[in-house]
């Protein structure tokens, strides 16, 4: 996915649309015909609007189309989680932004970016690439529980040489520090481009938000091992106890689905017809279930001898 933002000389949303095309032609180094996108028209001043604009390659959307489309799932929209995320704070009515600009910095296990909110919009997404999922997936199974992965990380202590203990584990916990720290750096230098001020207010999330700090001028990377880490462990451990008390549980339902499974469609086209059989099927399913029909008890009422008052059963 990838992000654009682009300015027009007019606000209707008829004329930003007409001419988006034409301005994402200029903007993309592919051809348009192969992406799609949504986007987010905003005004600006009297005479001006700016469009915030999702994009997403067709062969990937079709990818995730056929995807879901086999989990008997439809795709009705595509999100990004930085507008998500946006979304979230500018919704939500327990919490009001009473700051002139709120950075909302995200760091995944997938991804890494900024919200920049000025005045309540979205002015801009900065996304940070950076090699987080490249370590993960080189050294961690996806098997591994999320939280015995962060248990084992924020218990890794500064010091800790390639040698000690299990080298690969130490070798993944020390390149993931690295690029924690390279974020800290490009993340101070872009709140400093944004002018940053006392009166900006920053929110920080992800699986590793918690491992860095900010001192009012620069983040780094916090002291490993972490304080909460022992407290953590403790959590761990009773989550692993559920998960392994509902692991039996959870087989016999993979099973019973395997074996009552019929055969996939192989196109895109025959899961789309699949999946307009599936919605036909449900209506037919609500409209017979809306019907009113007689229950036994009710039969018992209508067979029943009046009493002495005709009227009331």
């Amino acid at each position: 996915m990838t992000f654009r933002k682009l300015s027009f000389p007019f606000q209707e949303r008829k004329k930003v649309e007409q001419a988006l095309p034409f301005e994402l032609e200029e903007e993309l180094i592919g051809d348009l015909a192969e992406t799609a996108y949504s986007v987010q028209i905003q005004s600006t001043t009297e005479q001006h609007s700016e469009a915030l604009v999702l994009l997403i390659g067709r062969k990937r959307l079709q990818q995730l189309q056929k995807l879901c489309l086999e989990r008997d799932l439809i795709i009705k929209n595509v999100d990004c989680a930085a507008h998500a995320l946006y979304r979230l704070k500018i919704f939500d009515d327990s919490t009001t932004i009473e700051t002139q600009d709120l950075f909302q910095i995200y760091i995944g296990s997938d991804e890494s970016f900024v919200n920049t909110i000025h005045e309540k919009r979205l002015d801009e997404i900065k996304i940070f690439p950076n090699q987080i999922p490249v370590i993960l997936q080189k050294h961690f199974p996806t098997e591994n529980l999320l939280a015995a992965f962060l248990q084992s990380f924020a218990k890794h202590s500064d010091g800790v040489d390639n040698a000690d203990g299990d080298s690969e584990q130490n070798e993944a916990f020390i390149q993931l520090k690295e690029e924690l720290r390279w974020l800290c750096a490009q993340l101070s230098l872009y709140l400093r481009i944004k002018n940053f001020s006392s009166e900006s207010q920053i929110e920080v999330y992800g699986i590793f938000g918690p491992m860095i700090k900010w001192d009012g001028l620069k983040f780094s990377i916090r002291s490993f091992p972490l304080p909460e880490a022992e407290a953590f462990a403790e959590r761990s451990v009773e989550d692993q106890d559920f998960m392994g008390a509902s692991e039996g549980s959870v087989k016999d339902g993979i099973l019973t689905i395997s074996q009552t499974d019929v055969k996939a469609p192989d196109t895109l086209e025959e899961l789309l017809v699949e999946a307009k059989q599936r919605e036909r099927s449900d209506e037919k399913t609500l409209t017979s279930d809306d019907q009113i029909t007689t229950t036994p008890s009710e039969e018992k009422k209508k067979n029943r001898p009046s009493s002495g008052n005709p009227g009331v059963y």
